[in-house]
């Protein structure tokens, strides 16, 4: 009981009467979408990295499987 005790209810209760409904909805809100576009950003990054190297592979095959070779020659690896 003697932790107990030593707890600012009074205060806390105080503190707790200031606290306004409307800044706090707005700020939680501004959070939220601030870490959606966070995440869709970092996202996008990695999407376009593989993006691109997908690409860049399909256009490599498609070079190589396009290239006419002597009979018996093997492809560049």
């Amino acid at each position: 009981m003697a932790v107990l005790e030593r707890v600012p209810v009074a205060r806390i209760s105080a503190d707790a009467r200031e606290i306004r409904f409307g800044p706090v909805v707005l700020t939680l809100l501004a959070g939220a979408l601030f870490g959606l576009g966070w995440v869709a950003a970092k996202v996008c990054t990695v999407a376009w990295a593989v993006l691109t190297w997908t690409f860049a592979a399909v256009r490599i095959g498609w070079q190589e499987g396009m290239a006419r070779r002597p009979a018996g020659e093997e492809p560049v690896r």
